[in-house]
């Protein structure tokens, strides 16, 4: 790494000389940009330094910066080991052997360390004999379980990319999800199996490629008959293959830390779900930037004195659920009580029979948790880290509630990030006490806000879109270089979201200049659901709206031109065949016209302007 003095002697002859400041600024910016390989981590990681440091004070032309509207992270530059993610994962997994590392919530199956460790092994060794080859992708199919992080892991140490698919999806969703990502290979559950083979025979049937399908047939406890040509996961985790060595598989075949490791989807800013290319790098910087020491929210355990516990209801498909709440804490030495689903019952006991220390939060679950009476100081009274993501909470009535209801030392916090920032890009101090901020830029990394219409870059207390710039901003989305170049800028991932920040350089999240929709932390694409209307033979014109919901925070609303009679239910049966459960609209208006823009696009924001007026009557 770069020291301060060598970091200090750059900048001096950068002042100097215009011509080396814009040399160094392109070489130091071209670690951050999506088609930039280096196999060196070490130097790497000091070219990423380098332009934090050249960034703070120089433009790309070499002339200082004038404006301090670009705020960079107040905390400490984290080191940025050269480990890909499995390793960075188990990096320290001895220390903490034989504490408990996940367990059911529902049935009490646990795995230690050691034997998590051990499974992921065999599975990765069991992967590559069946014939996957490193660099292939698998989906996983799968609700929260303690089976997750051994599929997850154990593909990733076998050098294949995981590709995370909600298990709320349909055949058609999953089989779209198979083709856009050239998935080799399935890992789910016998509750879902029969639309996974709907979906593997979907793809088939239209010229794709076959998919080898593994299923976990003992989900509940007791083993159920998997049809033929499914294989068993059971057995592939508890073979009997030589695991000499495969720890070093990925090294064998080239796998660097630029390589895809990760292949969730996400809807960006509009359109349809899209493949996030998440590598090895990304996510191992991510741990790291969340680890800083006036961040870090997992303590290692000591001794038998202290194990942090989650509770881990959000679903580890989603990028907050794998990376902030599995990958952390296996790297952390925490332990995580899964459950498959939310469900009110099944949660409370968690929280009373576990005694959780951590709480990670989306929207929905902390209301929950400050409006049931059933929910007392007495479940939360080992609380003393709770945090909030996905949406925002911007209810403090709902914050003073939930808060109340933690122990006074305890802290909570609202923090922000997007799939394609691996997740987190903005975080608050453990010790802040602003409930609404969602904190300053992590480590190694800056933001901005930018005038929507201009572009230009506005100062504390404006209005505008966030924008970040870091290390763990995505290489981009899989086959669209059409929609990457939409959303990465000169570097800069312009992320959709309305914000500001404060004097103290704090961020603020007030609303979305993107159209998703988010139904309990999950993101609907509006033009998803209208395409499927369009093709009802019904429906003429159709405009998806997200409004607001006391239970979902928010929820899909159609406004729809008939081309002939046709009923509500009509058209709610017509979608629910199709899409998730989440995605599933909620009501439907039927009406003459849709407002447009010249160039066709629908203005949206008319139609949600117009539903809000009328219902605070």
């Amino acid at each position: 790494m770069l020291s301060r003095k060598a970091l200090h002697v750059v900048s001096s002859l950068c002042r100097t000389s215009p011509d080396v400041a814009r040399n160094l600024s392109t070489l130091s910016k071209l670690t951050l940009n999506r088609n930039f390989r280096l196999r060196n981590a070490k130097l790497l990681a000091s070219l990423q330094k380098l332009n934090h440091s050249l960034e703070s004070s120089f433009n790309g032309s070499g002339v200082r910066y004038k404006s301090t509207n670009i705020v960079t992270s107040p905390y400490e530059d984290v080191p940025i080991p050269d480990a890909l993610l499995h390793e960075f994962v188990w990096e320290n997994y001895e220390k903490w052997a034989d504490k408990i590392a996940i367990e059911c919530g529902l049935t009490g199956r646990s795995y230690t360390f050691s034997k998590l460790r051990e499974l992921c092994k065999k599975f990765a060794a069991a992967l590559l004999k069946s014939g996957l080859k490193p660099g292939e992708v698998v989906a996983i199919i799968l609700p929260n379980t303690p089976d997750y992080p051994i599929a997850a892991l154990g593909a990733i140490e076998a050098g294949l990319t995981v590709s995370t698919v909600n298990p709320a999806y349909t055949p058609e969703e999953i089989a779209h999800q198979f083709r856009n990502s050239k998935s080799v290979c399935a890992i789910t559950f016998t509750d879902k199996l029969d639309e996974v083979l709907k979906a593997k025979a979907n793809l088939e049937s239209d010229g794709g490629s076959p998919i080898s399908v593994i299923s976990i047939n003992d989900f509940l406890g007791a083993a159920q008959p998997l049809p033929s040509g499914v294989w068993s996961f059971r057995e592939m985790v508890e073979n009997n293959l030589d695991t000499t060595g495969i720890e070093s598989v990925c090294r064998k075949h080239n796998i660097t830390q630029q390589n895809l490791v990760a292949l969730p989807y996400s809807s960006g800013t509009t359109g349809l779900p899209k493949g996030v290319c998440l590598s090895h790098f990304n996510l191992v910087v991510n741990l790291q930037q969340m680890a800083a020491k006036e961040t870090e929210h997992i303590l290692e355990p000591e001794g038998n004195v202290h194990q942090d516990v989650l509770p881990a209801i959000l679903p580890f498909f989603h990028i907050y659920g794998f990376v902030i709440i599995m990958m952390s804490s296996l790297r952390h030495g925490g332990k995580l009580v899964t459950l498959p689903r939310f469900e009110p019952n099944s949660f409370i006991k968690v929280l009373e029979t576990q005694k959780c220390t951590l709480l990670m939060l989306v929207p929905p679950i902390a209301q929950f948790i400050a409006l049931n009476d059933k929910i007392s100081v007495n479940h939360l009274e080992r609380v003393r880290f709770s945090g909030s993501g996905a949406a925002p909470l911007s209810s403090s009535k709902i914050i003073d509630m939930f808060v109340s209801k933690i122990p006074k030392s305890a802290y909570f916090m609202q923090a922000y990030g997007l799939t394609e920032t691996s997740p987190v890009c903005l975080l608050p101090r453990n010790n802040n006490r602003n409930l609404s901020t969602v904190g300053s830029p992590t480590s190694i990394t800056k933001a901005k806000i930018i005038d929507t219409s201009t572009g230009k870059i506005l100062g504390p207390n404006e209005h505008g879109e966030l924008c970040i710039y870091g290390p763990q901003v995505m290489q981009g989305y899989l086959n669209n270089q059409k929609a990457t170049d939409e959303t990465i800028i000169n570097s800069w991932l312009h992320t959709g979201d309305i914000g500001y920040y404060d004097d103290e350089g704090l961020f603020y999240i007030v609303d979305r200049l993107k159209e998703l929709i988010k139904v309990k932390g999950f993101q609907v694409a509006p033009a998803e659901l209208e395409e499927l209307l369009r093709t009802h033979p019904k429906v003429n014109d159709v405009a998806v709206i997200g409004v607001p919901d006391a239970r979902s925070g928010e929820v899909p609303l159609a406004y729809v031109i008939r081309k002939d009679d046709v009923t509500e239910d009509e058209l709610k049966g017509y979608i629910s065949d199709r899409v998730a459960p989440f995605k599933q609209l909620a009501g439907i208006v039927f009406t003459d016209s849709i407002p447009k823009s010249p160039s066709g696009k629908i203005l949206r924001r008319f139609l949600k302007d117009a539903y809000l007026k009328e219902h605070k009557k």
